[in-house]
């Protein structure tokens, strides 16, 4: 299964650039930058922090400890982009023309969707680990997707794929006799089957919107007129179509 859904930037209204003019004539040109604020999208809802008591020490006699873990997340956020970028404006001399572009310093898109509880223990002695493994007071499960990948150039021409499995869900399993194989009577053979799912998630990123004009690519510039003191940008947002998939991988084992 496949479904689209839209992303959109959140939108900033800001000052970019500023060219002050000392004196009504001529300003020979040069290069400024100035960095934008955070453009970020959520598909679904922010998740809550983690619920849990950490791990909790137990002394025991002669240097032994037990150590206790329990707690229990729940994730909210299908999809999450978060990307930081600034925008430069070259010029040859005021008044006149110049080309604004814009990069794009860091991008993180992550999602952290379902649920997943704990309930660990650990044993030491004398700082080592002796023995570990699951305390019965609560179903330890991990139904929680959740993946993070950063990225560059606003995501433009790319697709960024987040994607994650979860506990393998049992089928099937049943004990089945060596005669039933029609082999030897010398050993017994549990057969079963289980499945593995997964959720991908496509992110791909379409345009990068301002009040100047739209970038589809990294390399994109527009050509702008400097008739006045100062040059504004603002309404600056980033589109992303995001696509998920879910997945089934089906496991046999005898």
């Amino acid at each position: 299964m496949k479904s689209i859904f839209p992303i959109f930037g959140r939108v900033l209204a800001l000052v970019l650039f500023s060219i002050g003019v000392a004196n009504p004539g001529t300003m020979f040109g040069g290069q400024l930058t100035q960095p934008h604020g955070t453009l970020s999208a959520l598909l679904g809802w922010p998740s809550p922090p983690p619920l849990g008591t950490g791990w909790l020490a137990v002394p025991g006699p002669a240097g032994m400890a037990i150590n206790v873990n329990i707690g229990a997340t729940l994730g909210l956020t299908f999809a999450s982009v978060s990307m930081d970028g600034s925008g430069s404006l070259n010029y040859s001399q005021y008044p006149g023309n110049g080309t604004l572009s814009f990069a794009n310093t860091s991008g993180t898109a992550s999602m952290n969707i379902g649920f997943q509880t704990w309930a660990k223990y650990q044993i030491t002695f004398n700082g080592n680990p002796t023995a570990s493994g699951y305390l019965p007071i609560l179903p330890n499960v991990d139904f929680l997707f959740a993946d993070e990948q950063s990225f560059d150039s606003y995501m433009l021409g790319q697709t960024v794929t987040l994607s994650d499995t979860i506990d393998d869900v049992q089928i099937v399993e049943a004990p089945l006799g060596a005669s039933d194989l029609g082999l030897p009577d010398v050993a017994d053979v549990t057969f079963g089957i289980s499945i593995t799912p997964g959720l991908e998630c496509d992110l791909h990123g379409v345009s990068l919107q301002t009040s100047a004009g739209t970038f589809y690519s990294a390399t994109d510039t527009l050509n702008v007129n400097l008739n006045s003191p100062s040059l504004t940008v603002s309404g600056i947002s980033q589109t992303t179509y995001c696509g998920f998939n879910a997945l089934i991988t089906p496991n046999i084992t005898l």
